[in-house]
């Protein structure tokens, strides 16, 4: 049998092989100039200076002087051949030519087979291959670095026990909270999942707007002229009696709390024990929004229009008074510039000097509005919510809601919560998809806040548990 491959058919099926698998390595090929007369090279013969098949007999056991060429697996028709000098065994009759000296291997398999889990590795052919996988998970391959990044976490218990961290991808990500204030009378807190954690239903009256800090606090403007401060698992650390009903509330990063009084247009400051500060002259109309800067400097927007700017000791610094009509929306973002929106549907960019940069009209009444990180801004609106970019150009619009849209946070990763006069809770990615739906609540969901509080207040990282 083997005396049949000296056949002619047998030279163009080798010229075959060695043209397909070993063409693309750095040995010679058949036609290939060289200049040693007779030397041989992996079944080549150097013949009148180029490089020819070496159709000298081979048989079996012996030693062509060459190097070796091993055509495994391949299907002749019979028994396989082996130019190596090694005993040929024919009885695999089933062969292919998967194993051939040069034969591109998927990214996979030549990472895998060169001991690689990530990083750039030169496969059979010397080509230069990614392996974007580590041990089977794709998220923790840098590719940038070219190299594995060792997982930080596979359970939520092996993420950092003193902050509310959770593990995603294998990497200890925040767990922001959510805080909600109900027209059923109670405030609730809601895990990143959208699942419950607890609520506070000890209230006489509806509580109206609530904010929290970097430790898991909460406080609470009630309309039984209360507000209230809860720790992080619920429970009621203080309640401060006020003189009109609190219908906005702030807190700052050293645990001051301010909040309206006297007849819900002056403000005042308290102590992280409830006590008051101080107590500013009062303006004509109620304070329905307040929020603090980083640097201690607050801002109010009233029932009737006018929105200021206060120091740290309750001073006017400026009026902007360019909307007729109760300003229910009011947000900063990182570079100092002011946002409100009215209930006339009324958006504008004030700078911090209290000049108006732009405005825009929406046919809607705006409840709320928040901005991001990256000073995107976002709208609750009629039963809708949009998102602007910095420019003013509309990203996206969210319209799942069923009722109005009552209260709007953002977190730190660009991750929005909604609250409406539908009951309902939702979470929407940055790209306004709906991650979840709570629907835990009876009735409207007035206000919203997300640990650890406010970016513009200057808090950041994540909450702590």
């Amino acid at each position: 049998m083997l005396r049949s491959l000296r056949k002619p058919f047998l030279y163009a099926l080798v010229t075959t092989l060695f043209l397909l698998f070993v063409g693309g390595c750095s040995n010679p090929v058949a036609g290939d100039d060289c200049d040693a007369e007779g030397a041989q090279e992996s079944g080549l013969l150097c013949s009148n200076g180029i490089w020819t098949v070496d159709d000298g007999d081979v048989g079996v056991g012996e030693d062509t002087g060459s190097a070796d060429v091993s055509v495994e697996d391949t299907d002749l028709g019979g028994g396989d051949v082996d130019a190596s000098g090694e005993d040929v065994d024919a009885s695999d009759e089933d062969a292919d030519v998967a194993d051939i000296g040069c034969q591109p291997e998927s990214d996979e398999e030549t990472c895998t087979s060169a001991g690689v889990d990530c990083g750039r590795v030169a496969n059979n052919c010397g080509e230069d291959v990614f392996c974007d996988f580590c041990d089977g998970v794709k998220p923790l391959c840098d590719e940038d670095a070219q190299e594995c990044v060792e997982p930080e976490c596979t359970t939520d218990d092996d993420c950092t026990e003193s902050t509310a961290s959770h593990c995603q991808n294998y990497q200890c990500v925040c767990a922001f909270n959510i805080y909600t204030a109900s027209e059923d009378d109670t405030v609730r807190k809601i895990d990143y999942d959208g699942k419950e954690v607890w609520q506070y239903d000890e209230f006489s009256e509806t509580p109206i707007q609530l904010t929290v800090d970097s430790q898991g606090y909460s406080y609470v403007a009630v309309d039984d002229f209360s507000i209230r401060k809860l720790d992080a698992s619920g429970g009621e650390v203080w309640a401060q009696p006020t003189t009109y009903i609190a219908h906005a509330i702030a807190v700052d990063t050293e645990g001051y709390i301010y909040a309206p009084s006297e007849s819900g247009g002056a403000l005042q400051k308290f102590d992280a024990q409830g006590s008051v500060v101080w107590t500013n002259e009062p303006f004509s109309y109620w304070i329905v929004r307040l929020l603090v800067d980083g640097d201690g400097n607050l801002y109010t927007a009233s029932n009737a229009g006018p929105v200021h700017k206060l120091d740290p000791s309750g001073d006017v610094l400026w009026e902007f008074d360019e909307s007729e009509w109760s300003v229910h929306g009011l947000a900063i973002d990182s570079e100092g510039y002011i946002y409100t929106g009215d209930s006339e549907g009324w958006l504008r960019r004030v700078d911090p000097d209290g000049e108006q940069v732009w405005e825009h009209w929406i046919p809607d009444w705006i409840n709320d509005l928040a901005v991001d990180r990256e000073d995107n801004l976002y709208v609750a609106h009629g039963e809708s919510v949009s998102k602007f970019d910095p420019q003013g150009e509309v990203v996206w619009q969210f319209v799942n809601h069923t009722d109005d849209v009552r209260a709007l946070s953002v977190d730190d990763e660009g991750y929005v919560y909604t609250g409406s006069e539908d009951t309902t809770v939702r979470k929407l990615d940055p790209d306004g998809h709906e991650v979840w739906s709570f629907d835990g609540h009876t009735d409207t969901v007035r206000s919203i806040a997300v640990d650890p509080g406010l970016f513009s207040a200057g808090f950041e990282g994540c909450p702590q548990q």
